[in-house]
């Protein structure tokens, strides 16, 4: 094969493209030097048009006839040439469902916590604005337009799942972290649909405006068919550099099962959480819950497990455009269950990694017995993530006092493990008796040392 042909992506090189030879095409084109003047020279010399530049991947977008693009991938500073894929939302009782209502017991609410949705934009709907605006900033990269708004309604209904505060129906419709705070970026257009060009320009502007808002999760409720390896893909890379500079990216799984190698991308890159479709049936009860047919499945293009987890996405409330609720179905409204979720951890633990936080939801999901394929690890359940939390601090308090005495008493406390292995006569191997450990109880202490403990906020 022509090193050339190797420049082109395969979706560049069917038919619909290569019997056209004048038809216009938008591609993305990933630089192979610093020199992007030649390529724009280039482009204006063939009537295109350069629409703009790229710079997580180091690109340029632009139009141009398909045979002058077939002469472009000769120059040595072209290193690849992909279409500028259409994208689109991923649309086809849920908290409760989710452990949600736990973290809000115990105020996890997402307050002081920035979560970007990129989507269709998001309007300025009461349950977001009162009793004061949480939507912290605004870019619109399809109309240029300088106020918030949503001319579809898919990126405010994402946004009332992750943050609305259910004032308009007095809390009945409160999403996943209802004090947490939005960046909406407008990347689709009135009909859900946008390039991929807007969308890796979109996570760029966040990437870049991170410390500005203290921007900790994307929401991606986007996708497109998958057609290249996730490390070659140019939205997968888009997203990689985002969770690369500790921004979590929960995307939509997609909504083409039940078919099987259904996962759309960016939802195909492993670092991102991606997000399946759990069916709740409208119930708070577990037991009826399952993946919900239109649900893409694994494996990826890759052959990588996906999706990760599930979430609530069946008939899910939300906002409505100028005000109200109505109801939603897809992975679309699965995703942001997802990064309201983040959101609550980032609350209590503001340090977490992407990776840490990633493996907390997967550790603690629900599994339903299903292949990994369908479900990833299971259902989203924030209140095993409480409950273990709420038992290792206990644990670890614990440990930390019996360390302390056993330091007083100049012994050490034989591990569980090692008193387990130990022989009748109570020794374990390489340990002091178990008689000398402080596992007896406390009635043996001194009171100088049973007086510290109310200082340690037992």
């Amino acid at each position: 094969m022509p090193q050339w042909i190797q420049k082109l992506s395969p979706a560049l090189l069917k038919p619909e493209f290569t019997e056209n030879p004048d038809s216009i095409c938008r591609v993305i084109v990933e630089m192979a030097s610093p020199q992007s003047e030649r390529v724009s020279t280039y482009v204006a010399a063939n009537e295109g048009k350069v629409h703009r530049q790229l710079r997580v991947i180091p690109s340029m977008v632009v139009e141009l006839p398909y045979s002058a693009i077939q002469y472009m991938v000769l120059s040595q500073h072209v290193k690849r040439i992909w279409p500028d894929t259409k994208v689109s939302t991923m649309l086809d009782v849920a908290v409760p469902t989710a452990g949600g209502t736990k973290a809000h017991d115990l105020g996890f609410t997402g307050k002081d916590v920035t979560v970007a949705v990129i989507d269709t934009g998001v309007a300025p709907h009461p349950d977001l604005t009162y009793p004061e605006s949480r939507i912290v900033a605004w870019n619109d990269l399809v109309n240029g337009r300088s106020t918030p708004y949503d001319d579809n309604g898919h990126g405010t209904h994402v946004a009332g799942i992750i943050a609305g505060n259910g004032y308009s129906s007095r809390g009945k419709y409160a999403g996943m972290a209802p004090e947490a705070k939005l960046v909406a970026v407008k990347a689709l257009d009135r009909k859900g649909s946008g390039n991929t060009s807007d969308i890796i320009s979109a996570i760029e502007w966040c990437i870049e405006n991170k410390e500005t808002y203290g921007i900790k999760a994307i929401n991606l409720s986007i996708g497109a068919a998958a057609e290249h390896p996730y490390n070659d893909d140019p939205l997968s890379r888009a997203v990689n550099v985002a969770w690369s500079n500790g921004i979590v990216v929960c995307v939509a799984a997609g909504n083409d099962g039940p078919d099987g190698r259904t996962i759309n991308t960016p939802g195909i890159n492993p670092n991102v959480i991606t997000v399946g479709n759990l069916d709740d049936k409208g119930t708070v009860e577990l037991s009826d819950d399952g993946i919900a047919e239109s649900s893409s499945r694994g494996p990826t293009i890759d052959n990588l497990v996906k999706p990760d987890i599930l979430a609530p996405g069946t008939n899910i409330m939300s906002l409505r455009v100028g005000g109200g609720y109505r109801s939603l179905t897809g992975t679309s409204m699965a995703t942001p269950m997802v990064t309201g979720a983040a959101a609550q951890m980032f609350q209590k633990w503001p340090s977490l990694k992407p990776d840490q936080l990633k493996s907390m939801l997967k550790k603690n999901a629900r599994n339903l017995g299903l292949q990994s394929t369908f479900e990833g690890s299971g259902a989203i359940n924030m209140e095993n993530v409480w409950n273990e939390t709420t038992n290792n601090n206990s644990n670890s308090l614990s440990s930390i006092l019996n360390n302390l005495l056993g330091s007083l008493f100049g012994k050490k406390q034989v591990p569980a493990s090692a008193s387990a292995s130990a022989d009748n006569t109570g020794e374990a191997s390489g340990q002091q008796p178990a008689t000398n450990s402080l596992s007896k109880g406390f009635n043996l202490l001194p009171l100088s040392v049973l007086a510290i403990i109310p200082l340690m906020g037992l």
